[in-house]
């Protein structure tokens, strides 16, 4: 309880003055302009870069991070030698594309390595991008710097598997959703829907926010203010579900044919952990490109009552001091962002927002790995950035707009880094304790004693050591 409330209890205080005295309607941000393009890359740059090289180091005992390490091993040493049917059946060949061409010159372990650099500075494209949509660019720089201060994004620049790929498609496909429901153009659906056409390819998991882009989508095309004509509608409904479909249609490539669904892992996640034989019919098993879209209702139906039945058989995890610190700091600057929006802005503001909730609330009690946990985690830098927006409108004025974005930048510097003590430093009491490397560092020098995917990986390292193809 100490931890949460000090930071609850400044941010409630804020939440409730701005009650009190109640600001104007939120102003609508500035149109966008290349401005914003340069400031998502170089935000983009500056966190990938700020989070491998030194903010890493605070939360990281050691080098890198993997789990199932020969499963990603097996799928992009595959790609890297062409062989494009191979792979592991557990893991989206589509997510091996990128790292397994790199592999071909930087080696398996340099291919992932690059990947989760870039995939790092996504994710700090993509929370510009969202915070920005919804209020502006101060909200869009400070979102990524109070992200400086959060362990499960900033250790997904060392993360040698193909979550950092997922979690910034599945930001991204949020940031669409808000950039739709903001801006309520074709151009913005397009975003919107494509985004979650990658997402849906990238990860199964991806499906919890197509619904929610698909949702936003649907909202814009049938309630956009100003009664559009039947073109645009028509439009709009092209612009919204093409992406979708063209995703769906080249699924089944990427799909290895033994590949078991999202639905059927869930299910013996919760046998392995509850001993009781769970039963999946051939309906019920999502797998994007395969699955009749009839059948996608009931197949996010069974894996609700999957997903509960998991948490409620599971004490609570390991990273759940990760996350608990965070939600009264959310709690109150949702409040404070959401008082005074009218309903497009409430929308825009929680509906690309709910699927990062529920995937905080899934991993802070059930198999709540640092990797889980940063899937839904920027959705708390974002609402954290708007709502503390919101608080100082009034204020703002005050100071000429050409200072505002250098001071905010050399504030959240000075605190995320430690040079001011605060609630947000790397060295702050209530931080968790740096979690241990997870790489099998030793995998070369020692034969490993699982089956036949760790010896084919160790036999694939050793040819990128010998190749000289290594980063």
């Amino acid at each position: 309880m100490p931890l949460l409330v000090s930071p609850f209890a400044l941010l409630a205080l804020l939440a409730l003055a701005r009650w009190l005295a109640p600001l104007p309607e939120p102003t609508r941000p500035t149109a966008w302009s290349r401005l914003d393009i340069g400031l998502a890359i170089g935000v983009g740059a500056l966190y990938a870069g700020g989070s491998v090289l030194w903010l890493s180091t605070f939360y990281l005992k050691g080098e890198l991070l993997a789990s199932d390490f020969s499963q990603y091993c097996d799928s992009v040493g595959a790609v890297q030698l062409g062989e494009y049917s191979g792979g592991s059946g557990q893991r989206s060949f589509f997510a091996a594309l990128l790292p397994g061409v790199l592999a071909r010159a930087y080696g398996i372990m340099g291919g992932l390595q690059i990947t989760a650099l870039g995939s790092t500075a996504a994710i700090a494209a993509g929370l510009y991008v969202w915070a920005r949509a919804l209020a502006g660019r101060e909200a869009g720089v400070a979102a990524v710097g109070l992200a400086c201060a959060m362990a499960p994004l900033v250790l997904l620049s060392r993360t040698v598997t193909f979550y950092p790929e997922a979690t910034a498609a599945m930001l991204l496909v949020s940031a669409g959703a808000a950039l739709a429901l903001t801006e309520r153009s074709l151009g913005a659906l397009w975003i919107c829907s494509t985004s979650a056409g990658i997402a849906l390819l990238m990860d199964p998991r991806g499906l919890y926010w197509a619904a929610a882009a698909l949702l936003a989508g649907a909202m814009v095309v049938f309630l956009r203010p100003g009664s559009p004509s039947r073109w645009w509608r028509a439009a709009g409904i092209a612009a919204l579900l093409l992406p979708i479909v063209l995703s769906w249609e080249i699924a089944s490539a990427f799909t290895p044919p033994l590949a078991a669904g999202l639905t059927r892992q869930t299910a013996a996640m919760v046998s392995a952990v509850t001993g009781q034989s769970i039963a999946v019919a051939g309906n019920e098993d999502f797998i994007w490109g395969r699955t009749f879209i009839l059948n996608v209702p009931r197949q996010v139906v069974k894996l609700a009552s999957l997903n509960a039945a998991l948490r409620d058989a599971l004490p609570r995890s390991p990273e759940h001091d990760w996350v608990i610190p965070w939600f009264g700091p959310f709690l109150a600057c949702g409040l404070a962002a959401s008082i005074g929006r009218d309903r497009w802005a409430l929308a825009a503001l929680w509906i690309p927002a709910l699927p990062s909730i529920a995937a905080l609330a899934t991993a802070e009690r059930a198999f709540g790995y640092i990797r889980y946990v940063g899937t839904g985690f920027p959705v708390i830098a974002v609402v954290l950035a708007v709502g503390a927006r919101a608080c100082v409108t009034r204020t703002g004025g005050r100071v000429p707009v050409a200072l505002r974005a250098p001071l905010l930048g050399l504030t959240l510097l000075a605190l995320i880094t430690g040079l001011l003590p605060s609630w947000l430093s790397p060295r702050a009491p209530w931080r968790a304790a740096p979690i241990s490397d997870e790489y099998p560092a030793a995998l070369l020098a020692t034969p490993p004693r699982a089956g036949p995917s760790d010896r084919q990986c160790v036999v694939r390292l050793q040819a990128d050591r010998e190749g000289s193809r290594t980063y």
